[in-house]
């Protein structure tokens, strides 16, 4: 076995991304000294992914906070790839807090140390140790390469010249024997090897968790049945999109989890969209009412209060902040894919919003993702008429079931007409919402996919506009109810001080018998009389509007159960 030292350095690739030329100066000198071929790429391009599959070095060095691409999202891309998943990786950065450095390490780092405890001759005898079985295996290959490669070719051609009648006749031979069987059992292997490739998930492994879903449409049940794997569940959940754009823009963020919702290889989501439609059929279901069936079923997915509640105690939580995206260092509270959704059955409205995106565009209507800061919803194309805000589409709440498409949650529902759509096709500029009542100011619009548009909703328009405004009759009379009930528990407590009082009044004349006494006795007592009438004309309004409350609530029933 050869030393690591007499090896020429073109056998040692390391590739150095850094955005300080400072910095890069230092350490090529160490490395070169130390007999590596080293190449540096100071303040590198987005694609890092790109150049390392060029280059294919044998080590990397990545900066951890680059500005176009960082290392952690480079180096977890870099994972995923054959061709680059067994290159070894140091992160090098400022990080100096257990989380932040156990975060650094899962995400695809194979080290990570930081700039102030390490000088760069230290660096170099880290790699050396790291590096050294198997590049010495690979020198003594090339060298082996060299000296014995051509053998095998000049020998195989000797004999071929030397029998070369009786190959060809041998070749023919087999053609001719095989050529009826390839077309007696062809059909039959390909049929097999087809469906195994629709059927069956790519490296997805064999651990089934089934599952079975439950849902209500129009009054009828529904269920279906699909299995799912762990493998699969693992290779979304660690999939480098969730952070690929850490610190970048929103729009840029949804491009790169929406292009990878479903993975080649994953038939989950069609095999739903297939069952769907079945259940659809058996009930002659149109196709917009196929989509509500859809729809319902995303709803019925319980909402997860656990990662609700890890979102909100996550610092640095992931929101949109001047239109960029912050992940948290706690993973539970990224968003999920729909397969990691369907998985775990439970999500919160981004992971709901993307699984319905992903089932939405298999039926090949026109879809949006709807952006309002602290909460998303599918948008799905319809009539600009009868659109939400004018948009052109239709907002999705899909957070809890009983939303029908078009129906607004009453948080959102206080805004007035936005502002005139940008043009372009990715995401349109924020439209502002000028209403104080409204926790959400402005509306992102992300345009996923072109499509049908969901008609039914003219249909439904002048019901959802019925409900809507028994909604808000129902909403004014419940401030007027709570009104009345906070004015009849202050006279009930005047009611309680003068009943003191006169007690007080009472027992003094019953003891003294002075008649001025008992005349202001008697003026409290009217008070007293006074305040119960008060009383009992607030409580009469109070039961007046609890009535028309149930009248209300019993003709927004009837409205919806028509629907």
């Amino acid at each position: 076995m050869v030393k690591l030292g007499a090896i020429p350095k073109k056998y040692f690739k390391i590739l150095h991304f850094e955005d300080s030329h400072k910095i890069t100066k230092i350490y090529r000198e160490a490395f070169i000294k130390a007999g590596f071929g080293y190449k540096k790429f100071t303040y590198p391009p987005v694609n890092l992914i790109k150049i390392v599959r060029k280059e294919k070095p044998d080590y990397i060095i990545m900066d951890t906070s680059m500005p176009k691409m960082d290392g952690f999202a480079a180096s977890k891309m870099l994972k995923e790839y054959d061709d680059t998943k067994h290159i070894p990786i140091l992160g090098l950065s400022d990080i100096d807090n257990s989380v932040g450095i156990r975060w650094a390490l899962n995400l695809g780092l194979d080290d990570y140390w930081q700039h102030k405890d390490h000088t760069p001759q230290e660096i170099v005898k880290k790699i050396i140790s790291t590096l050294q079985p198997t590049l010495l295996r690979k020198y003594d290959q090339g060298i082996a390469k060299k000296t014995v490669v051509s053998a095998p070719f000049v020998l195989s051609m000797r004999i071929y010249l030397r029998y070369k009648k009786v190959i060809i006749r041998l070749i023919v031979f087999l053609v001719l024997i095989t050529g009826p069987l390839i077309l007696l059992f062809g059909n039959y292997f390909g049929t097999r090897v087809n469906e195994y490739l629709i059927t069956s998930p790519i490296n997805f492994g064999v651990t089934i968790r089934p599952a079975t879903f439950y849902w209500n449409y129009k009054g009828e049940e529904y269920s279906i049945s699909e299995n799912f794997y762990k493998e699969v569940y693992v290779k979304y959940k660690n999939h480098p999109a969730k952070f690929y754009n850490y610190g970048t823009k929103i729009s840029k963020y949804y491009e790169q989890f929406i292009n990878n919702i479903v993975l080649e290889g994953d038939n989950s989501i069609t095999e739903i969209v297939k069952l769907l439609k079945e259940e659809g059929n058996n009930k002659q279901l149109n196709s917009d009412e196929i989509v509500e069936l859809a729809v319902a079923f995303v709803q019925s997915i319980p909402y997860d209060v656990e990662k609700r509640e890890a979102i909100l105690k996550a610092p640095d939580y992931y929101f949109a902040e001047q239109d960029r995206i912050i992940l948290s260092q706690v993973e539970s509270s990224w968003p999920k894919f729909p397969y990691e959704t369907l998985y775990e059955q439970k999500g919160v409205c981004t992971d709901k919003t993307f699984l319905a995106i992903a089932i939405l565009q298999q039926l090949d209507y026109g879809i949006a993702l709807i952006d309002l800061g602290e909460h998303t919803a599918p948008g799905i194309k319809c009539p600009e008429d009868y659109s939400t805000f004018s948009t052109g589409y239709c907002f999705i709440e899909v957070t809890s079931p009983g939303y029908l498409i078009g129906e607004l949650p009453s948080s959102i529902d206080n805004f007035e007409q936005p502002l005139e759509k940008s043009a372009s096709s990715l995401i349109s500029k924020p439209w502002d919402i000028e209403s104080e009542d409204s926790l959400y100011q402005e509306i992102f619009i992300y345009e996923v996919s072109k499509g049908k548009e969901y008609n039914e909703i003219i249909n439904n328009m002048p019901a959802l506009s019925a409900m809507k405004e028994i909604e808000r009759e129902c909403d004014a009379k419940n401030k007027l109810l709570h009104d009345l009930m906070n004015k009849i528990e202050v006279l009930k407590q005047e009611e309680t001080d003068l009943k003191i009082v006169l007690d007080e009044y009472y027992n003094t004349f019953l003891s003294t018998g002075n008649i001025e006494v008992f005349y202001q006795y008697e003026d409290i007592l009217h008070q007293d009389q006074q305040l119960k009438e008060n009383i009992e004309e607030i409580d009469n309004q109070a039961e007046e509007i609890i009535s028309e409350l149930y009248e209300h609530i019993e003709e927004y029933k009837t409205i919806r159960e028509q629907l």
